[in-house]
């Protein structure tokens, strides 16, 4: 348990700072809630399944309160849905996201 937290913290203890640069969405933001829930349930002794089934153990077993499982919750189902929605606007299960907003171009100018 400890060695995975110790390599789930490196992995995502990248100080780059904030660029217009294309991301691993899949690796940076959508993996990154249910590892953390699954992090705090090993260390808790709570065996994760699901992320939303693991929030529910650890409040069951009161390992965090019921607004902390709240926000778990909530943060875990914008993950899944700006997964869903990127891979809509990209036709499929295509993992990069642009960190620049999209931008109109005049052609001939």
């Amino acid at each position: 348990s400890q060695e995975t937290q110790q390599e789930t913290v490196k992995a995502f203890s990248d100080e780059r700072a904030i660029t217009a640069r294309l991301i691993d969405v899949k690796k940076e933001i959508y993996r990154f809630p249910a590892v953390a829930v699954d992090c705090m349930a090993l260390s808790s002794r709570v065996i994760p399944t699901t992320v939303w089934r693991t929030i529910e153990e650890m409040e069951s077993k009161q390992v965090i309160s019921p607004n902390n499982a709240h926000h778990l919750m909530v943060l875990a189902s914008i993950s899944a849905e700006l997964r869903l929605r990127t891979y809509i606007a990209n036709g499929g299960q295509k993992e990069n996201l642009s960190a620049m907003a999209p931008m109109e171009t005049q052609h001939g100018q």
